[in-house]
């Protein structure tokens, strides 16, 4: 794909863009092409989007794991990582059990408080991982739209409101 678009470059280079036979060509060789070839660049890669569907359900549980996997030798707790991300503690706190329950992370029990901290259970966990971490630095739209438009994501939302928790007095 790219030595078409090349090729068109290189024979449109030699035609002045002023000319009606330039701009045809432009028009019917280079800009499709290059089209495509953009779009082709721009397509979330297709392990990516399916380590997503089978392990992340929402922008702060993938937030919580590039966290974490940003700093693998250390224990976090729930509270320090609801500081650092600026998130709800008992949402985190849900969060890390869904990625414990993937084999993404593990927890230690602390003197008073559990400590997490980042370790996939396979190595191919772990390169999926990196691979979803590169992805979100380069095509971060991408990545949250696979999330938004991950069903089991609208399931976890829609069960979300249905959940009951205790009043604080009582």
């Amino acid at each position: 794909m790219h030595e078409a678009v090349t090729s068109a470059i290189a024979r449109l280079a030699r035609l002045p863009m002023s000319s009606p036979l330039g701009c045809e060509v432009f028009a019917r060789m280079v800009r499709p092409r290059l089209g495509e070839t953009l779009a082709e660049e721009r397509r979330l890669p297709d392990e990516v989007a399916r380590f997503i569907a089978d392990h992340i359900t929402s922008v702060e549980q993938l937030e919580i794991l590039l966290l974490l996997r940003g700093a693998p030798d250390d224990a976090w707790t729930a509270r320090a990582i609801c500081e650092a991300l600026r998130t709800s503690e008992q949402s985190v706190i849900r969060r890390l059990a869904d990625l414990e329950a993937s084999g993404l992370v593990a927890s230690r029990p602390g003197s008073k408080v559990p400590v997490y901290r980042y370790a996939p259970a396979t190595p191919s966990l772990d390169e999926g991982v990196a691979r979803l971490s590169a992805a979100y630095t380069e095509l971060r739209y991408k990545v949250l739209d696979s999330i938004f438009s991950n069903p089991i994501s609208d399931l976890h939302v829609y069960a979300e409101g249905f959940r009951f928790r205790k009043d604080r007095d009582g």
